[in-house]
């Protein structure tokens, strides 16, 4: 999701609360994808705060399901927020968009 944060000041636990997303004019519609993608990564970074491996992230099976939902859901954001922007790109986005397909 690098592609969102441009101008971001970063603080222990929040990737995105304090985050300039893009210099220029957004509509109601971009905003409220983009705000679907942020609150979805603060969710995962919330599941997975006390998992210290992938192994004991595989065994964890509700925090791996609601980590995967919560990716879908972004794949879902990024690919409705790039039909509905002219003018906005994101980086990466076709692969943040693949893994709503895994």
């Amino acid at each position: 999701i690098s592609g969102l944060t441009k101008k971001c000041k970063f603080e222990p636990g929040l990737l995105t609360k304090k985050c300039k997303l893009f210099s220029g004019r957004v509509t109601e519609k971009e905003r409220k994808f983009l705000s679907d993608i942020t609150n979805s990564i603060e969710l995962i970074e919330n599941f997975t705060s006390g998992i210290k491996s992938f192994g004991e992230y595989s065994k964890d099976l509700k925090t791996k399901g609601a980590v995967e939902r919560h990716l879908g859901i972004i794949g879902e954001a990024v690919n409705k927020f790039l039909k509905e922007s002219d003018t906005h790109d994101l980086k990466n986005a076709s692969q943040i968009i693949n893994l709503r397909i895994g």
